[in-house]
């Protein structure tokens, strides 16, 4: 049976991952951003 510290520590991992993910979506989407400003 897991512990309800394991099951925290397995959410806090998650937490972390979709913080990581969200950061790289900020930087494509301001790198797409910028080379649309250099077209126009």
């Amino acid at each position: 049976m897991k512990t309800g510290l394991s099951e925290e520590s397995l959410d806090d991992s998650m937490t972390r991952k979709r913080d990581r993910e969200r950061k790289w979506e900020k930087r494509r989407t301001r790198v797409r951003e910028k080379r649309e400003s250099l077209k126009n």
